[in-house]
Formats: C-alpha cells, sequence, structure tokens
C-alpha cells in the first residue's frame, strides 16, 4: 500500500510539473503561481520519499520476523530428529542451513516482492493516466 501511494506521490508531482509547463508555454508570468507549484512538487517528491520508505521499513521487518520463524522451525526440527542423524551432519552444513541458506530469502523478501509492485503499478497509473489525458 505505501510503495503504491508512493508510486502515486511521484506521478501526481510530474502532472503538476507539466501543468508548470503548460502554464510556462502559454506565457503565464505570475511568479507566484509557479512557486507554488514548485512547493507542492518538492512537497510531493518529500512524501514520496518518506512512503518508500516506511513500505522499505515494513517490508524488512516482515522479512526478519519470517527469517527468524524458519530459523526457529529449523531448530524445532533438529530436535525431534533422532540424535544419530544429527550427529551424523556436519556443523558446517548445520550452519549453512540455518544461516546461509536462510539468509539467501532476504532480498527476495524484503526488496523484490515490494518494487516489483511499483515497477508494475507505477507504469500501468502511467498507462492510464495518459489514455485519460
Amino acid at each position: 500500500m505505501f510503495t503504491v501511494l508512493s508510486i502515486l506521490a511521484g506521478l501526481i508531482s510530474y502532472m503538476i510539473l507539466a501543468s508548470l509547463i503548460v502554464e510556462l508555454i502559454n506565457g503565464n508570468s505570475n511568479w507566484e503561481l509557479y512557486l507554488n507549484k514548485l512547493l507542492i512538487i518538492a512537497g510531493m517528491f518529500l512524501i514520496k520519499e518518506i512512503l518508500a520508505g516506511i513500505s522499505t521499513n515494513i517490508s524488512h521487518t516482515a522479512t526478519f520476523q519470517s527469517l527468524r520463524n524458519i530459523r526457529k522451525e529449523i531448530s524445532d526440527k533438529l530436535f525431534e530428529m533422532p540424535l544419530g542423524n544429527i550427529t551424523s551432519i556436519s556443523s558446517g552444513t548445520l550452519k549453512d542451513i540455518i544461516v546461509d541458506k536462510v539468509d539467501s530469502m532476504e532480498t527476495t523478501l524484503s526488496h523484490i516482492l515490494p518494487e516489483m509492485t511499483a515497477n508494475i503499478v507505477g507504469p500501468v497509473l502511467l498507462i492510464i493516466y495518459m489514455w485519460s489525458v
């Protein structure tokens, strides 16, 4: 949700910039209008970055909680396995599974999912806007 709102704030800033350019082309000399539009554009960019930061923070928090739960489930499973099976596995292999393989999911969960949403929703919203114009 925050990613989509971030994309919307970015698109709104470009729409306002387009209206500012139209005013310039039409020869409007009202500097107060330009200043107000530039302040709104700056505000939209600020809102865009804040919302993107919130989205990233939420995705990282959820990802690290998920990774913690996965590690806990692996550890619980180890306690249920027969001791002979556990002693036949080297500590390096267990470390590789519990630490490295679980850590490899972090990028996918915390970056790709929110950024993929933004990269799909952004162009779709832009196309819808262009059709409406």
